[in-house]
């Protein structure tokens, strides 16, 4: 590895950031580089990946009822990102070497994927690309994106940013891309998305921190290669395992019931009582349904 030129990727693999090879590039750690690479240098409300952008880009296209081509050129059009960073424009315009750095990453990239990412980008994919900034900005970041240059470009309301998420977590981010290059490589449209209420944010947003909640946990309570390791246990006692994580989920209904009866808790939290329960109920499921695959 040189130090001064080459990053390692998720693969294992290292990449030439000046002279990339194709064969170092695969679809898994473009995936992975756009999902936990955060666009407006972080400054956004919440996170908000570039594989999100993308998608975003190639639904605004796919609406507009460009071809599967040009669709396609869209979803990949900001694919060196993965491995350069999404360096922001105003810096960009600095960086007298950068234009070249990046065209010939996103060069490697095409020839590694097989897929359309022309230098420059095609109009049609650039004005998509506009909107969707325009529309990112509206949604992600306090102005709305006033007295920017691409203000007025987005409409409420128009098409391709319908039901949209604006705020995957990396790894669902990671794969509502993988999905729309699957389905646009197969020749299929890209799914549209489950429309979400305007307000089931915070709902959503809770489903994620459990999910966080259960990855520093695990790390306790775990073993290496099984998460849920230490709700396991109860089989050493003949009681199946989801019977086991619902036992502890009913310890955390005792303490709701107390916090409703007294108005208070003694020892914990009502919101982790809470977030606790919803855990353990979804372990519960996940072995349950280990159980009946097991049988089956």
């Amino acid at each position: 590895m040189s130090v001064d030129t080459e990053v390692e990727l998720i693969t294992g693999k290292y990449l030439d950031v000046y002279e990339p090879d194709p064969a170092a590039i695969s679809l898994d750690a473009v995936a992975h580089g756009l999902a936990n690479t955060c666009r407006f240098t972080g400054q956004s409300i919440r996170f908000y990946s570039v594989a999100e952008h993308a998608v975003l880009v190639a639904r605004r296209l796919q609406e507009l009822g460009y071809s599967a081509d040009v669709v396609m050129e869209g979803l990949h059009h900001d694919d060196a990102e993965a491995f350069l960073g999404d360096v922001t424009r105003p810096l960009k315009r600095r960086l007298e070497d950068y234009r070249e750095i990046e065209g010939r990453m996103s060069a490697a990239v095409s020839r590694a994927l097989g897929v359309p990412i022309p230098d420059p980008m095609s109009s049609d994919v650039k004005a998509a690309d506009t909107w969707a900034l325009a529309c990112e900005a509206h949604n992600l970041l306090p102005s709305k994106g006033r007295t920017w240059f691409c203000d007025g470009e987005y409409t409420e309301g128009d098409a391709g940013a319908e039901g949209f998420s604006f705020g995957l977590p990396p790894a669902e981010a990671r794969d509502l891309w993988l999905r729309a290059h699957c389905a646009l490589r197969d020749g299929w449209r890209i799914p549209a998305p489950t429309p979400q209420h305007r307000n089931s944010e915070r709902f959503h947003a809770i489903l994620r921190e459990l999910g966080e909640l259960h990855d520093k946990k695990q790390q306790d309570y775990g073993r290496e290669g099984d998460p849920f390791a230490n709700v396991r246990g109860s089989s050493e006692w003949g009681v199946p395992d989801w019977v086991g994580a619902m036992v502890r989920a009913s310890d955390k209904v005792r303490r709701l019931q107390t916090f409703a009866r007294r108005g208070t808790l003694a020892n914990e939290g009502v919101k982790d009582a809470f977030m606790d329960l919803a855990v353990y109920s979804v372990i519960a499921l996940v072995l349950f349904e280990e159980g009946e695959a097991a049988e089956s």
